[in-house]
């Protein structure tokens, strides 16, 4: 089996990132002498830790799990096509893949079967692509190369059943290239009516996108 190692660390809070995992402490160096920071890079496609302590990485088509810190791993299952993003909404203990097959798969029992619930065709999001609140899980679409000539973000408030669209660039200019894409969803931590996008690449459209009424209109800044 595909094994790495998590050495020294304490308590794991963020691990997600597209085309290579990164794995981080919770502290800071500064906050004890005694306490090793370390940042491990997996030649992997993304990762995530659930509430448990579950590590779930992606490296290639397939997904693997580790319940030891990442000691041993095991595979866990194989997708279709590679394995672009993973998350992990952790008000329903639900898992989430976004593949290269462009298609989002759900995941109600830690991983063990899998069932599609949107293709975002053509394209895929990446790991901050993500986003979510108790409420709602926006995902950003960031396109296939070429790209294609919006950059949408969905919305689902059902943990991830169904999907809507939330924000689409085409909605504010008329894209004319292949180069738009969602680069960041990001939605405030003290209020969740406000919603961060950032959208790539041409200069007359991209820019960062706020909303401050969830997704009713937004400003370009």
């Amino acid at each position: 089996c595909l094994i790495f190692s998590l050495v020294m660390m304490t308590t794991i809070v963020d691990a997600h990132y597209a085309g290579y995992g990164k794995l981080v402490d919770t502290q800071s160096p500064l906050e004890s002498d005694t306490l090793q920071y370390r940042q491990t890079i997996i030649n992997g496609t993304a990762i995530v830790i659930n509430d448990t302590g579950t590590i779930f990485f992606g490296f290639g088509k397939n997904l693997y799990l580790s319940s030891d810190r990442g000691k041993t791993s095991t595979l866990l299952y194989t997708f279709p096509d590679i394995i672009q993003s993973i998350y992990y909404y952790s008000y329903a203990n639900i898992l989430f893949v976004g593949s290269n097959d462009s298609n989002i798969y759900r995941s109600i029992d830690d991983g063990a079967t899998w069932s599609s619930v949107l293709t975002m065709s053509p394209g895929y999001p990446l790991w901050y692509s993500w986003d979510s609140d108790s409420s709602k899980i926006l995902l950003g679409r960031y396109g296939n190369t070429p790209k294609t000539n919006d950059s949408i973000v969905y919305k689902s408030i059902d943990s991830g059943r169904t999907w809507t669209m939330f924000f689409n660039v085409s909605n504010y200019y008329n894209v004319t290239d292949t180069g738009a894409h969602t680069h960041l969803v990001k939605i405030d931590p003290y209020d969740n009516n406000r919603v961060f996008i950032t959208v790539g690449d041409s200069n007359y459209y991209r820019g960062l996108y706020i909303t401050e009424n969830n997704g009713l209109s937004f400003d370009q800044t």
